[in-house]
């Protein structure tokens, strides 16, 4: 680790001066002796000289991004937080932050991760508190989606779990696409309205239908998406990671809930986007393309959110293995 000086982090080499150039600066004798020659005198001339070179090397000494305290923990392939949830790298093409990496979480936010933001913060029961802890939290509002980010962001940064650039929050609906394997056949900056349900037979899993068994709670009796009627009464939501994992490491990006996105689904500004799908009974409810969209404040038993971690600088946030 290099040491702070004047604001500045300084490579250990260049801090191995500072010492002795510093008391030349301001006339202190260090008494040192070099070869036997006993203590030496600084002239006010070496003084001076002594002063500009201290100065010249605060100013040139390079910048170690890796000295840089707490660190970012956006170097590694895999990172588990302080409420066990589990991040995996997606590289994003397009938009904002096209070529960098964001972390999501590998499945939605759990009723137990929930619990931890609602007893810290004194939040009432609005949402699933008595379900499992591993079902995902539901009636949960974007408002309160949000929250809960900047909540975990702030703990995680105190604790030193992050590094002071690092932040948790809701995925864009561009990273979502990309998650899910579309990023390259949309445009970015299209708005979410434009491309829900534009690219047909191309789902989570692939081109295939029905869908392959055991990918997702919509299967659960026949094999196929079943119609709401169908459904045991209640209709209900399953722990998460109960079905297979998407090619990216991800689970759940299709079937148990919908999640919320960062996004405003039109132009009007007045809904925000989510993804996936809640018991679909259509092929269409099931492209990877599809979204829906409500007021930030609305609270529904299909909807949950995923978090994801990235670098509010982005240039330093790769995906790690990548050029």
């Amino acid at each position: 680790m290099g040491a702070d000086h004047g604001g500045l982090h300084l490579r250990r080499s260049a801090l191995s001066a500072v010492p002795l150039l510093t008391m030349m600066a301001f006339g202190v004798d260090p008494g040192y002796r070099l070869a036997n020659r006993g203590n030496f005198t600084i002239s006010p001339r070496m003084k001076t000289t002594a002063s500009f070179l201290l100065l010249f090397i605060a100013l040139i000494a390079p910048v170690n991004a890796e000295d840089a305290s707490p660190k970012s923990v956006l170097t590694r392939s895999y990172f588990t937080n302080s409420l066990r949830m589990s991040f995996v790298p997606i590289e994003i093409t397009g938009g904002p932050t096209n070529g960098q990496g964001v972390w999501f979480s590998i499945w939605v936010t759990r009723v137990r991760d929930y619990a931890e933001y609602a007893k810290a913060n004194g939040i009432a029961a609005k949402w699933n508190s008595n379900q499992d802890p591993n079902y995902p939290a539901i009636m949960v509002s974007w408002q309160d989606a949000t929250a809960f980010c900047a909540w975990l962001t702030n703990k995680e940064r105190a604790s030193g779990t992050l590094g002071a650039l690092d932040a948790y929050r809701l995925p864009t609906d561009h990273e979502w696409s990309c998650a899910v394997g579309i990023g390259r056949k949309e445009n970015a900056e299209a708005t979410p309205e434009s491309k829900s349900d534009k690219i047909p037979n191309l789902y989570p899993w692939g081109v295939q239908w029905p869908p392959p068994r055991n990918f997702g709670n919509f299967t659960t009796i026949y094999n196929r998406p079943i119609s709401l009627s169908e459904l045991p009464s209640p209709v209900s939501i399953t722990p998460v990671g109960r079905y297979s994992f998407h090619r990216n490491g991800l689970c759940d990006m299709v079937g148990n809930v919908y999640q919320w996105c960062e996004d405003w689904y039109n132009e009007k500004h007045q809904i925000r986007t989510l993804r996936g799908s809640w018991n679909e009974d259509s092929r269409t409810g099931l492209l990877s393309s599809h979204r829906i969209a409500y007021d930030p404040s609305a609270r529904f038993v299909c909807n949950g959110f995923r978090c994801v971690l990235a670098n509010t600088a982005p240039s330093s946030a790769k995906v790690p293995g990548s050029p």
